[in-house]
């Protein structure tokens, strides 16, 4: 086995960066809010597809690099992972050299600060002036349209909250309901293609029910919703559509329940490259189109997928934080054989096999991932609990590997050793 040790903090892996090469992945927002614990870290569930032969992208073979006070993150483009701290919207490169692409600003209607989803040229921001696009470390423009339907806004109009945004490429996806839009639109709202590089927006397609989710890449946006029967009430859909003409590629039936049930809300869905889907179901969850967001809360559900041009959906069982990616999918878990260890395991769908990638031993622990073809990054640090209350013992870091590198064995990540635990330490862990 191979291992990282945090006991010196910032480490780096031995291995020099290495660029390859991938299409537009999809967008996924960030969200801060202000009163978020320091040693809490933030879940990230992105989406991300790569076809070959576009851009160069951020891929150091193994690294870590210290994020100061990251609270959200990390998102892989291709000038590098973007993350969240105090300073705002960070990206770090490949040498480690950490830059602002935006401030903090106010908080909007809902304690949140700094709404953002990244592609993997361009991203967008959602403040209270109003939503921005614009490359990734370029110039931000307005995006006039989304004026309506502002998440970053510190008020909010009815119905406004079903609003959901994606980029691929350097297009942004947004689903709007019909109370922002100024002309009469279909029942449930539209889907509103924007090219960011000219600012212009289609109508894409109508809505199809109540909007849950959106998501995009390459050439396919996945839109999970619900429909009203008189029957059973409301029930989860799942709808493919060409990117590029809004016309419908195909339907997704959601696996039954064994006792016979409907499926529930989609918590989050997710499309890759191929147009495999992903989607989280149930209570509670995050949808993975969001890059990160505070603490992420239990999710009561299960997933469930369906492989390119399927119209029939599959439960798989995952654990945490599952990010899909070229027909595998990257997650949290706890590692057998190694009692409370934290694991990144990732899956094959296809196949149904499922490796261990990364093993954190001891005070090591991770909360957060992002995966991208071929290159996995997370966060790291050493903590330990401490008159119920967790304390950090070494710096937090953004880590990465490329995949292509890693061999059967896990990769380990060693913690700083912890002090000794007293029985009431070990209670308030356990709960």
């Amino acid at each position: 086995m191979e291992s990282g040790d945090l006991q010196a903090g910032r480490q780096p892996i031995d291995g020099a960066p290495a660029a390859r090469s991938w299409g537009a992945g999809l967008g996924s927002w960030v969200s801060r809010r202000p009163c978020a614990a320091p040693a809490a870290l933030l879940v990230v569930v992105v989406m991300l597809a790569f076809p070959a032969g576009a851009s160069a992208v951020f891929k150091p073979r193994r690294s870590t690099v210290d994020a100061p006070g990251l609270s959200a993150g990390p998102f892989i483009t291709s000038a590098g992972l973007a993350w969240e701290g105090p300073r705002g919207i960070m990206l770090t490169n490949s040498a480690g050299r950490s830059t602002v692409l935006a401030r903090p600003d106010a908080p909007n209607w809902d304690g949140s600060a700094d709404l953002a989803w990244f592609g993997a040229e361009w991203w967008a921001i959602a403040r209270p002036s109003g939503v921005l696009a614009g490359r990734v470390g370029g110039t931000l423009h307005a995006l006039p349209l989304l004026r309506r339907c502002d998440p970053g806004s510190a008020t909010i109009k009815p119905g406004v909250l079903v609003t959901q945004f994606a980029i691929s490429g350097d297009h942004l996806y947004a689903g709007l309901p019909r109370v922002c839009l100024a002309r009469r639109g279909a029942p449930f709202g539209e889907v509103v293609d924007i090219d960011l590089r000219s600012r212009r927006w289609r109508v894409l397609a109508p809505m199809p029910g109540t909007l849950e989710d959106l998501a995009a890449a390459g050439k396919y946006l996945a839109i999970a919703y619900g429909v009203t029967t008189h029957s059973s009430g409301s029930r989860l859909a799942v709808r493919v559509l060409n990117a590029a003409t809004g016309v419908s590629v195909r339907q997704i039936t959601p696996p039954r329940r064994t006792n016979g049930a409907e499926p529930s809300g989609a918590s989050g869905i997710q499309v890759d490259n191929a147009g495999d889907v992903l989607v989280a179901e149930g209570c509670c969850g995050i949808h993975p189109g969001q890059l990160a967001h505070i603490a992420q809360p239990p999710r009561f559900g299960r997933d469930w997928w369906a492989r390119a041009g399927s119209t029939v959906g599959h439960e798989t069982h995952l654990g945490s934080d599952a990010a899909l990616s070229d027909g595998r999918v990257a997650f949290l878990s706890t590692e057998a054989g190694i009692s409370g260890d934290t694991a990144i395991d990732v899956r094959n769908l296809l196949a149904a096999t499922t490796r261990t990638v990364v093993v954190f031993t001891g005070s090591a622990s991770t909360e957060s991932l992002a995966l991208n073809g071929d290159t996995l990054a997370w966060t790291q640090q050493s903590t330990a609990i401490e008159n119920c209350a967790t304390v950090p013992l070494s710096a937090l870091e953004l880590a990465s590997l490329d995949m292509r590198d890693w061999t059967a064995s896990p990769f380990v990540v060693r913690g700083v050793p912890a002090p000794a635990q007293d029985p009431g330490e070990r209670r308030c862990e356990q709960l």
